[in-house]
């Protein structure tokens, strides 16, 4: 059997431990091993596929990594939301997508609905992909660059959004990291969330980037599950600042400016000691 072009499902006749929806990446069965249909619109909870690069389990929520991945901890933002966190060489990160939508002071950060107002802004704003709340459990939020560098603080104590130095070390370590010589592995593996190919997307560093989309400077919506978008605090040119992009065609990670005025995911690093 060809494993890199075979999808292979294994089901287990089980007892499951669902895990608190909070902690919904955990996977804890116990049971024999069955083979299963691999094309099931609504897999049994245990159930075990193999995705080109790594194994997966469906946990009764949704799929996730069966190889090890060095999650460290957890952090709450202002809001009380739990996220992952992982060390990646040098650096921790968050797992996961910014969900607040308070800064680091307990201060309101502005939901904006209106395309128009949301292109005329020159302070910090939020919005959920497509104005839809839904996408926000996996995606998080999409942020303007004015509230990324708002004093008030966007990421949890001890924690800041990424400059450009702290992305390109990122970079270089999942260069290094790789066989490929590229960055994948800071991939999602699979398409529940990524539009096929996801060229190269192993998630072996457990940064589990994701194809969140963006909101552009017009305020409409773009390029769900064919990107993700990142800030970074350090300004480039006068409405511009560094961003981080991942996409669904290779294993590259991208680092360039764009417009202050567009709305991307947001990514908190753990300040060093």
């Amino acid at each position: 059997m060809n494993l890199q072009k075979t999808l292979l499902i294994i089901s287990c006749a089980l007892v499951l431990h669902l895990p608190a929806a909070a902690q919904d990446n955990l996977f804890d069965v116990d049971g024999a091993i069955k083979i299963g249909d691999s094309q099931h619109p609504d897999p049994e909870p245990g159930t075990i596929r193999w995705t080109g690069s790594i194994f997966e389990g469906y946990n009764g929520v949704k799929w996730v990594p069966l190889s090890p991945i060095n999650h460290t901890g957890e952090v709450k933002d202002t809001c009380g939301n739990t996220y992952l966190t992982v060390k990646i060489g040098s650096q921790t990160w968050m797992a996961e997508n910014l969900r607040t939508h308070k800064y680091q002071d307990g201060s309101i950060i502005p939901q904006i609905l209106s395309y128009s107002q949301w292109q005329n802004l020159n302070t910090g704003a939020w919005s959920w992909y497509d104005l839809d709340s839904a996408f926000e459990v996996t995606y998080g939020k999409l942020y303007n660059w004015y509230a990324v560098t708002d004093s008030s603080g966007l990421c949890p104590t001890n924690w800041h959004v990424p400059s450009f130095d702290d992305w390109k070390i990122l970079e270089d370590y999942a260069t290094a990291a790789s066989c490929a010589g590229l960055q994948g592995n800071l991939k999602e593996a699979g398409f529940d969330h990524w539009n096929p190919p996801n060229g190269q997307a192993t998630d072996e560093t457990g940064f589990t980037g994701l194809p969140g989309g963006v909101r552009q400077v017009a305020g409409d919506f773009e390029d769900l599950g064919e990107i993700g978008k990142w800030w970074s605090s350090t300004q480039l040119f006068s409405s511009s600042a560094w961003s981080a992009k991942l996409n669904r065609s290779d294993g590259e990670l991208f680092l360039y400016d764009e417009s202050f005025k567009r709305g991307f995911s947001v990514r908190c690093i753990k300040d060093k000691n």
